[in-house]
């Protein structure tokens, strides 16, 4: 039913357990894809050479941090990928689940007490707004 899934991680002890749901989901699919996500929030205000070297810094703890998660994949029947983007997390996940036919959301607790956020986690309004169904993962 699920073949492609995306999961979109941020390094938290949280995502083991979306990792580990998506690789039993997918497991057995030979066309079965993992796709695992992670968002780098920029910096507000302009680019500039100092940003850059510290988005640079940013990308490469990233991308040993996904290497270390793509390992805990398996080499199963199904394939997996990485992708590092800089951008508003909500948009990119959401954006990118529209090639997907699943998203394994981690769950977070819902700050009440936070009025910026009006209590909703990236996790929440991502399973209200994507366009494909999302499992959010305790």
């Amino acid at each position: 039913m699920f073949s492609r899934i995306l999961v979109p991680v941020d390094f938290s002890p949280k995502n083991e357990r979306a990792i580990a749901t998506a690789r039993e989901m997918a497991r057995g699919k030979p066309k079965g894809r993992v796709t695992l996500l992670h968002v780098i929030e920029p910096v507000e205000g302009e680019w500039d050479k100092e940003l850059e070297g510290f988005y640079e810094k940013l990308e490469s703890r990233a991308a040993n941090e996904m290497t270390r998660l793509m390992e805990s994949l398996g080499d199963g029947d199904f394939k997996a990928e990485s992708v590092i983007v800089v951008g508003n997390r909500l948009k990119e996940i959401v954006q990118r689940a529209g090639d997907h036919d699943l998203v394994i959301l981690s769950s977070h607790p819902i700050a009440l007490d936070d009025p910026q956020r009006g209590g909703l986690t990236v996790s929440y309004r991502a399973a209200i707004l994507a366009p494909c169904p999302v499992l959010l993962v305790k």
